[in-house]
């Protein structure tokens, strides 16, 4: 169980050091014209890849619908660490989908956070919240 439960943090440690990685690369090879743009290629690649997923990643411009999309993914994340825990080898292979959403939603609310609202802030601090609870309580 120790194992399952390392093996779970490590995922939720990946995904979290993955999606800023992602930020600093981004933000090192973007120049100012790139950064002001709202509609970029990063855009379109993006949503061209939420969709293999099976589930759109909701649209850059909107902080509702990224918070929706957040908690959905927050629910995927937290049900394959269940499948992880009762040893279900189909959780490594959904995996690679779950950080391919992470990575877009990261660049997403990092385009949207200076239009986030204090409630809409608390709602993402919430979700993550509740991500690191499930993690935890894996671990038990």
């Amino acid at each position: 169980m120790k194992k399952i439960g390392l093996f779970v943090f490590a995922v939720i440690a990946f995904s979290f050091v993955a999606c800023n990685n992602q930020k600093s690369q981004g933000k090192a090879s973007e120049t100012p014209m790139e950064q002001a743009s709202p509609a970029s290629s990063d855009d379109s690649d993006a949503t061209a890849a939420s969709a293999d997923s099976g589930k759109e990643v909701a649209d850059s411009d909107d902080p509702e619908a990224l918070i929706k999309a957040y908690d959905s993914y927050a629910d995927d994340v937290i049900n394959l660490m269940q499948k992880a825990a009762k040893g279900d080898a189909s959780a490594m292979s959904e995996y690679s989908t779950i950080m391919q959403k992470a990575q877009d939603l990261s660049a997403k609310l990092d385009k949207v956070k200076d239009k986030l609202t204090p409630e809409q802030t608390k709602q993402l601090a919430e979700i993550a919240t509740k991500m690191t609870k499930a993690a935890q309580g894996m671990q038990k």
